[in-house]
């Protein structure tokens, strides 16, 4: 279904929806809480996006619509626009996140459009369809929370100076639970989740545009997205980051002369890992141990290829901008 906020800058006469599924809601609905809705024109798309990055492990993407992007009937005029950020943690869950901290004095209200059955209880959202549902967590601003608008569809209501909303989606079998404790995360100049999953941890965040760096329980990045997941019995440790040049996990794990998109999987003996650079680099990763074989985009590549630093565990690679699969077995 529709999932996007609606903008109701002060003076404007009526907010209208931003989601799959656009449609204009009467300014009476701003006075006497009883909306009349008309079919939305069918528009061309605005705003532009930001960036996009797919990996075997997760995939992310953001946009953003400002003033100059504005579309009658997807975004009010003078409204400031906003910025959405999708990740996609496979197969699990969906984080949104939508930043209005750049809008104008404004009411929000962020629709659901459930195509299914939807049930809303005291401590979850839930849409059926099927033998699927899909389960919803409002995470951010502190106290909201999802009302029913109508058979089909929730709204959550908050305003521009509440800055950002946090959503977490959960897709399941239905009558399932997910094995999950979410939680907005405590972290310096950005902002996301922290997902308890039996015993080890999700971290999703998001920079403050405004700020230099990420920072949170002993992670440090520069990126603009942050995907990490930590502890578990299998010793397996993701690491997910979109733009910026690298990331500190107490040694340096991964550090590069230009931005790179990048997604490492690592367990005691092997690191795979999928990235996407915009300019030819020089990538340092930390791995296992002494590499035993290094193949990059499906070839092994010879002893003298790439370097190694024992005091650290550093391997070095030289790489050409674009599209890269990197493989390390180590001894």
């Amino acid at each position: 279904g529709a999932i996007g906020p609606q903008l109701a800058p002060d003076g404007l006469p009526a907010p209208i929806s931003i989601g799959n599924a656009p449609r204009i809601v009467t300014s009476s609905e701003a006075d006497d809480g009883d909306s009349r809705e008309s079919p939305s024109p069918q528009l061309p798309c605005g705003g532009r996006v930001e960036f996009f990055f797919t990996s075997p492990v997760f995939d992310a993407v953001a946009g953003n619509i400002g003033d100059g992007d504005a579309i009658p009937g997807q975004v009010a005029p003078n409204s400031g626009g906003f910025r959405r950020s999708i990740a996609y943690i496979k197969p699990d869950y969906f984080v949104l996140a939508d930043d209005f901290s750049g809008a104008a004095e404004c009411r929000i209200d962020w629709r659901i459009q459930a195509l299914g059955d939807l049930s809303l209880e005291a401590d979850r959202s839930l849409i059926r369809a099927g033998d699927r549902q899909l389960e919803l967590f409002l995470l951010q601003p502190e106290g909201c929370f999802f009302e029913r608008e109508s058979a089909d569809c929730l709204c959550a209501r908050l305003t521009a100076d509440e800055g950002k909303l946090l959503a977490l989606l959960v897709p399941g079998r239905a009558g399932s639970s997910p094995p999950f404790r979410p939680e907005a995360a405590d972290a310096r100049g950005g902002y996301g989740l922290r997902l308890g999953r039996g015993g080890s941890v999700d971290f999703v965040l998001f920079r403050h545009p405004d700020q230099a760096n990420l920072a949170v329980e002993g992670m440090r990045t520069d990126a603009e997205l942050l995907f990490a997941r930590r502890g578990g019995r299998s010793g397996l440790s993701l690491y997910g980051l979109v733009g910026g040049t690298g990331l500190q996990v107490r040694t340096e794990l991964v550090r590069a002369s230009c931005r790179v998109d990048l997604c490492v999987r690592q367990t005691p003996t092997r690191l795979g890992a999928s990235l996407r650079a915009d300019g030819d680099l020089e990538l340092r990763l930390v791995i296992p141990g002494p590499p035993r074989a290094v193949r990059l985009d499906g070839v092994e590549l010879a002893a003298d290829a790439y370097g190694y630093v024992a005091q650290g565990r550093r391997l070095v690679l030289e790489l050409t901008a674009g599209l890269h699969q990197l493989e390390v077995t180590s001894k």
